[in-house]
């Protein structure tokens, strides 16, 4: 959401708190930018078992995340007033989750439908959340390298519709648990499973975070789309990513 000074009247000059929202969103836009640049580039890696380069670029769009949750101002503290004075080009920000933000759902492998519900209608956005829903995510690529390093694996798990999430599998988490029974044979990929959890820990938090600042903002702004990603991203934090590895650790 670009805002232009021009859009500014003297009632929004008088709203601080409002500028920062607007700052800290297109902070995260960019940021997000990134952080599907080093998730593509380490999906590709994982599936060529280039696990090097791979965790080179999982371990920067990790540091991203914990990044962005530092750096996130306390809206908590946001006076309301500041917040409903220019809610008008304030609500723009506040509608379905914007698409980077669903693509790098999608390429951590929730494909979610809800994520789907409210396509933007520009069709190059449009173009991307598709290519990206329908494309391997990265732990897609993880368990179909475990079969590549000879772990027993059924085909259904590695072969199959993308577009839809991937359900948990009792041969997949033994599979896992084989490589961590094994860590002489299987260092790198135990240290892949624990990078995908370490991984999985901060995106769970910044949902959180993100969470937490729609919250504020639909209570004071009152928005119809506010309202509706609220709902959304409600939906999304008990999705867990990487179920095996989650069950390992419990």
């Amino acid at each position: 959401m670009d805002v232009e000074p021009a859009m500014l009247d003297a009632e929004d000059a008088l709203a601080p708190e409002a500028l920062t929202f607007v700052a800290q969103h297109e902070d995260s836009e960019l940021w997000m930018q990134q952080m599907l640049h080093g998730l593509s580039h380490a999906i590709s890696r994982v599936s060529t078992d280039e696990l090097d380069t791979a965790f080179r670029m999982l371990a920067r769009v990790t540091r991203i995340m914990e990044q962005m949750f530092a750096d996130a101002p306390d809206r908590s503290a946001v006076a309301p007033k500041g917040l409903r004075a220019p809610g008008p080009w304030l609500a723009g920000a506040a509608g379905m989750p914007g698409a980077q933000y669903r693509c790098i759902e999608f390429a951590l492998g929730n494909k979610s439908p809800l994520l789907l519900e409210s396509q933007p209608a520009e069709p190059e956005t449009a173009d991307m959340l598709e290519a990206a829903w329908c494309a391997p995510s990265l732990y897609d690529v993880a368990i179909r390298l475990l079969a590549a390093r000879g772990l027993e694996l059924p085909a259904a798990c590695l072969n199959r519709d993308w577009s839809q999430p991937h359900q948990p599998h009792a041969r997949v988490q033994a599979a896992w648990l084989e490589v961590h029974r094994r860590p002489g044979r299987y260092a790198d990929l135990v240290r892949l499973a624990d990078t995908l959890a370490a991984m999985e820990d901060s995106f769970r938090r910044w949902r959180l975070r993100h969470l937490h600042a729609v919250q504020r903002f639909s209570a004071v702004v009152r928005d119809a789309g506010a309202r509706a990603s609220l709902s959304c991203l409600s939906r999304m934090l008990d999705r867990v990513l990487f179920p095996e590895l989650a069950r390992l650790r419990t």
